[in-house]
């Protein structure tokens, strides 16, 4: 999972931080840099470890744990064939790959961490992989797969909504 918070945080000491020295600073030192502090900031500003820190550890049932197996090799099939005819790809095509492979890992991970609006996104990334790859823009290095693929991707794309209509049914449940 792509972590964001980092950078947001460096993006705003770098806009707080006078001085244009000061500022690469920022982006070049360490993270417990300041003016007028050495390189990796002060020993004595560092957190005392306890031991009783919880580790972020979610707990995931198996069958998505499998879902993700089977959606990521699926996504390495992609990425070989798109390895293989690069060359013969115009930009948008390899963008367009490219940026569903970065789409598929996204989701992964969402669904993996248990977030709220994962779901969604898988719907959505289930959708595009159908018409994008019946529009030919998406193809497996395998043809026999190319209609299980479809299969796949349409039945996964329903069963994320049956996940959603579940949850929002239980939700109005419990407020009820």
């Amino acid at each position: 999972m792509l972590q964001l918070r980092p950078l947001v945080h460096i993006w705003n000491t770098f806009w707080a931080t006078p001085g244009f020295c000061n500022k690469l600073s920022v982006i070049f030192k360490g993270p417990g840099w300041g003016p007028g502090k050495p390189r990796l900031g002060l020993p004595e500003e560092i957190p005392v470890i306890t031991g009783k820190e919880v580790p972020f550890n979610p707990s995931v049932p198996a069958y998505l744990n499998c879902y993700a197996v089977v959606h990521f090799a699926v996504i390495m099939d992609l990425y070989t064939e798109l390895l293989g005819t690069v060359t013969m790809l115009s930009q948008g095509t390899i963008l367009l790959r490219i940026g569903f492979i970065i789409l598929s890992l996204t989701s992964f991970g969402l669904l993996l961490e248990n977030r709220p609006k994962a779901e969604i996104l898988e719907i959505i990334r289930c959708l595009v992989f159908v018409g994008v790859y019946k529009l030919g823009h998406l193809r497996s290095q395998f043809s026999f797969l190319c209609y299980a693929y479809e299969v796949l991707f349409s039945l996964c794309a329903a069963f994320w909504g049956i996940q959603i209509m579940k949850r929002i049914t239980s939700t109005k449940d419990k407020h009820h």
